[in-house]
């Protein structure tokens, strides 16, 4: 259901870009890789977080304030480049930012990202989706017995 959400959102956000006149760059192709990398790393996350829950029930409160921060230290609404030097260097960690500045690139720098940080994204996200399904699976009988 999200991704027939994401594709009606981007058919919008297509059309608003024609009507005002964007330049179209080859770089657009991209997008279904960097959608596939957000949606996998938000499984993996949320699988994981899934599982936690059924054990520690205060991570449904935790994961709210998780989120907040998280979108806070992503930079999204603000360029990386007015942050300070041990901030640029934290927040290279975070593969949230490898997301938003790769659409970030192909949208407004009209480039492409760096294809050295997407193929580190990708194999830190299969990590974090290997793990979660790893997680699930040796505790799958615990689940059942707690549910």
């Amino acid at each position: 259901s999200e991704t027939i959400t994401y594709v009606i959102s981007m058919l919008v956000f297509f059309l608003i870009l024609l009507c005002t006149g964007y330049e179209f760059h080859m770089s657009l192709w991209l997008l279904p890789v960097l959608y596939y990398l957000q949606q996998m790393l938000a499984l993996g996350l949320g699988l994981i977080a899934g599982v936690l829950n059924v054990f520690i029930r205060d991570v449904r409160q935790i994961t709210g304030v998780i989120l907040q921060l998280w979108f806070w230290f992503t930079p999204i609404v603000y360029i990386v480049d007015i942050l300070p030097d041990p901030v640029k260097r934290i927040i290279m960690y975070n593969p949230a930012f490898r997301l938003i500045d790769a659409y970030h690139k192909i949208f407004a720098f009209h480039s492409y990202p760096s294809f050295k940080a997407l193929w580190v994204l990708a194999v830190v996200t299969h990590l974090i989706l290997f793990f979660s399904f790893l997680m699930l699976r040796y505790l799958e009988k615990d689940i059942r017995d707690f549910l």
